[in-house]
């Protein structure tokens, strides 16, 4: 078994398979020129699409392949077929000119007459001339027949061998988009997990921050309602103090 590495859809892939290196690289590089092509000609479509995408194309061109062959194939043993019906009928004809000229033949050997028998020889040998001509005939169309009958049995054998390449190509171009979309699947959903760890973990932040931030603003609140009481406990001392003062001012006025 062989191992080798193919690029799809940007990632490498390391395969094992008993074909050869170079189709399976070929295979690879159809399949990487269908998804480039795919994703040049669509929109709004992730990586997962464009491949699965790709890959129908490339199945639905080598379906219509397998098709085509077994069309072919199905014509080529049609043909065969009336080709043998038809040597069949030229050999049956064949039998019916034998079986006719043995009754002359039999007929001249019962007849006594001279002049029957000459004229019966010159039937037979008529009959033979025709028999042989029809051999002639007969074995020109027997090696026509059997050419084309190895034509189109090689020609059968030629579409047998292509359909079985294709389904073979189908199979490993199956196998391919498998194992690529395992992978990727594999891939996505592993960053799907590590994007809800990191969406829990910047909750769990935020959620850290929104406590310390509701603490820190219950504290200076009490700060700020300490600090007006100290406010109101100074104003109420300055006013007292303002009116000792006041009450001071008016002795010493009253002194003078």
């Amino acid at each position: 078994m062989e191992k080798v590495t193919v690029r799809i859809a940007g990632r490498d892939y390391s395969l094992k398979t008993d074909e050869s290196a170079e189709k399976i690289v070929e295979l690879a590089d159809r399949l990487e020129k269908t998804i480039s092509y795919v994703a040049r000609n669509t929109r709004s479509m992730n990586e997962v699409e464009i491949t699965t995408m790709a890959s129908m194309i490339l199945m639905g061109e080598i379906e219509s392949g397998i098709r085509a062959e077994n069309n072919a194939a199905a014509e080529a043993k049609k043909k065969l077929e009336e080709n043998s019906a038809q040597l069949e009928s030229v050999k049956a004809e064949l039998d019916g000119t034998k079986r006719r000229l043995e009754e002359q033949l039999r007929l001249a050997a019962d007849n006594s007459d001279k002049k029957e028998n000459e004229q019966l020889k010159n039937e037979i040998a008529s009959l033979k001339q025709q028999l042989q001509t029809a051999k002639d005939e007969s074995a020109a169309v027997s090696a026509a027949k059997k050419a084309e009958n190895e034509r189109h049995a090689t020609q059968l054998a030629d579409y047998e061998k292509k359909i079985k390449d294709l389904k073979e190509e189908h199979e490993l171009d199956v196998m391919i988009l498998k194992e690529g979309f395992e992978k990727t699947s594999a891939e996505k959903e592993k960053a799907f997990e590590e994007k809800i760890k990191d969406n829990e973990k910047m909750r769990s932040t935020l959620s850290n921050y929104e406590a310390s931030f509701d603490l820190y603003v219950k504290k200076k609140e009490e700060e700020l309602k300490q600090a007006h009481e100290e406010i109101e406990v100074l104003k109420e001392k300055i006013s007292k103090t303002e009116e000792q003062i006041g009450g001071s001012a008016g002795v010493q006025m009253t002194i003078c």
